[in-house]
Order: structure tokens, then C-alpha cells, then sequence
């Protein structure tokens, strides 16, 4: 069972303190939102749901892939008859040598528009968001990703992906970071 220990300051170490990734009941990292996808369960309230006067339509989704992070960029209609604010979410699917649960919220963006107005929102990945831990350190595996984005967990109605190579995976590998991703600044 993969076990993950740190010590006070948040760096990987062997210490009595460990946290089990899989949880008393199996579930490991599929919790949430992730557990209700993996389930195919649809919650009242999905995780990102929004109450609004309004309805927006999303449109046009468009992935680059640069050297340091993936954008997205994906067309919003005001669809309804009152100002309103759409707030767009980008989940992640990694490869799946990565062992990941699917559709990771890893983007948020938002954009207010008038009664039937339209504009662009962009979303963006840094590559340090694609990374995970394999084999004693964090890395961004290679492969083809898949970007879902709509309103929220189960409302994902636009969907691409893209692929990085291992070069382009290995941008960001070996970084020092504390649990949850944080960058560590450098000591001396």
C-alpha cells in the first residue's frame, strides 16, 4: 500500500508519521467528486456547481501547449436574459502509466457578460500542475493527456487533449517541493 511520510517541514522524509494514500476504505485519492465520477454518480450539487440568474453556452475549445504550460481557450455565451459570471474549470486526465484518478481540476477562469454576449476565457496548466509522484520523486510523465472544461465536475461538455514528450516532461522533474506540490524555495 503506497504510503507517504514528511516530516514538520513538509518535506519527503521517514518519520512515524505517514498517510495512507488509500485510505481506510480503499478509496486512496478517488474522494469527492473523483469518487462520484469513478462511480458514475451524479451529486445534486456537483463539486464547481454555481447557482446563477443565468445559463451560458461553452464553445470552441482550443489547447496549446507551450514549454512551460498547456492554455485553453474556449468561447462563452451569455445565453440568458440577465448579467452574469461563468465560471470555466479545466480537469485533467493524465496518461495512465501516471496511475491518476481521471478529471483533476487543474484550471479555473471567468468571465462576466451582458445577455447574449460572447468572449474568449483562457485557461492555463503550468506544467508543475501535471506533476506526480513516481519512483521516490515527482515527475510529468509523457504521453497524451485529456483536458475536459465546462461549469463543473459533471458538466464537462468540451474535451481535447494533448501530448508531451519526455523532454517536454522533463521541464520541471526533480524541483525541490513540499507536500501538495508547493515549491520549496532553494536553502542557502
Amino acid at each position: 500500500s503506497p504510503v507517504a511520510t514528511f516530516n514538520a517541514q513538509g518535506d519527503a522524509a521517514t518519520t512515524n508519521e505517514t498517510l495512507d494514500l488509500n485510505g481506510p476504505d480503499g478509496t486512496g485519492l478517488l474522494v469527492g467528486y473523483r469518487y462520484y465520477r469513478q462511480q458514475h454518480l451524479t451529486p445534486l450539487f456537483p463539486f464547481g456547481f454555481g447557482l446563477s440568474y443565468t445559463t451560458f453556452s461553452l464553445a470552441n475549445l482550443k489547447i496549446t501547449t507551450l514549454s512551460a504550460a498547456t492554455n485553453a481557450t474556449v468561447t462563452v455565451t451569455n445565453t440568458g436574459k440577465v448579467q452574469g459570471r461563468c465560471v470555466v474549470q479545466g480537469y485533467v486526465t493524465f496518461p495512465a502509466r501516471a496511475s491518476e484518478p481521471p478529471a483533476q481540476l487543474r484550471a479555473v477562469g471567468s468571465i462576466t457578460l451582458e445577455p447574449g454576449a460572447t468572449g474568449k476565457v483562457q485557461l492555463s496548466v503550468p506544467r508543475s500542475a501535471l506533476e506526480v509522484w513516481l519512483s521516490g520523486s515527482t515527475t510529468v510523465v509523457p504521453g497524451t493527456y485529456t483536458l475536459a472544461v465546462g461549469q463543473s465536475s459533471a458538466d464537462l461538455g468540451l474535451a481535447g487533449s494533448f501530448t508531451l514528450s519526455s523532454s517536454a516532461a522533463a521541464g520541471v522533474a526533480g524541483e525541490a517541493r513540499g507536500p501538495l506540490g508547493v515549491r520549496r524555495a532553494p536553502q542557502g
